[in-house]
């Protein structure tokens, strides 16, 4: 069954997943191995494969494919430790911000930080904040900055959440940085982003154009759209309309939209009031 699982990793069999399961932890020892090919793409095969194991048993391997001077054996290691990352502390993934050189391959880790930093009290994680505010500066290239940002933000950082908002708001014409800016209200999805969502609800401009093979969407998607969206997927209330991904909403629902988004944020408002005063 050993020689088996490499031989099918080597000539790219589709079935090479489901011998080494079916191995279960014995077959991880081959694949270490098998990281070590000199080809790229049967590393990298062996590092998805390894996916299907609990990360405590293939730790040292996934974490040493971090250390790769090839990208893309970064990225597969990085979204091994992402589906495990309940496994990770927010600790180690801090360590690892100093680690990684690729810009893409810290941008994944601080975000999977701010994930697992999100509802836990400021005084908690000091060190991991303190790690992440560093790449905060503009010395970092606009977008890890961005990113840290955005991560910190979902963390509960009020003064990133200020300087957040104040970002996206300053793009109202800016079409291609509110294409990516839309990825990371998805991303934070909390209720302090209403009131700049509600600004987008009257940016009618095009974000994305759509190909029109399907019938009855739309040849283009607005930023309004997006918009509407990111409020439902916030406020988790049913509208009078079903908010489709694939559509143009009237301005009668981009109406109903704003005032949803109000009344969620008055509400927020009002506990946050009364957090501050117990």
């Amino acid at each position: 069954m050993t020689v088996q699982l490499s031989q099918a990793i080597i000539s790219k069999q589709p079935f090479a997943a489901d011998i080494a399961i079916s191995m279960g932890k014995p077959a991880i020892a081959e694949l270490a191995a098998l990281t070590q090919h000199s080809q790229t793409s049967i590393r990298m095969d062996a590092l998805r494969i390894l996916q299907n194991f609990d990360l405590q048993d293939s730790y040292n391997i996934v974490f040493a494919a971090l250390e790769e001077q090839d990208i893309n054996i970064v990225h597969t290691g990085l979204s091994i430790i992402e589906k495990h990352q309940s496994q990770v502390s927010s600790t180690i993934l801090a360590a690892l911000l100093e680690k990684l050189h690729f810009e893409s391959a810290k941008i994944s880790v601080l975000l999977m930080l701010g994930t697992k930093l999100e509802n836990t009290p400021d005084a908690q994680h000091l060190n991991e904040r303190q790690i992440m505010q560093q790449y905060c500066s503009i010395e970092h290239g606009e977008n890890l900055a961005l990113h840290a940002v955005t991560a910190l933000a979902k963390a509960g950082d009020k003064r990133r959440r200020q300087q957040f908002s104040a970002y996206v708001n300053s793009l109202h014409s800016s079409l291609q940085q509110l294409a990516s800016v839309m990825s990371l209200i998805d991303y934070i999805r909390q209720p302090w982003l209403l009131p700049t969502l509600r600004q987008l609800l009257q940016n009618k401009k095009c974000l994305h154009a759509l190909e029109p093979s399907i019938p009855g969407t739309p040849k283009e998607l607005r930023v309004c759209d997006l918009a509407v969206l990111a409020i439902s997927q916030i406020c988790h209330q049913a509208f009078s309309f079903t908010p489709h991904p694939l559509k143009n909403f009237s301005d009668v629902q981009l109406e109903e939209a704003a005032k949803v988004a109000s009344q969620m944020g008055s509400k927020l408002y009002a506990h946050n009031v009364n957090q501050t005063s117990i």
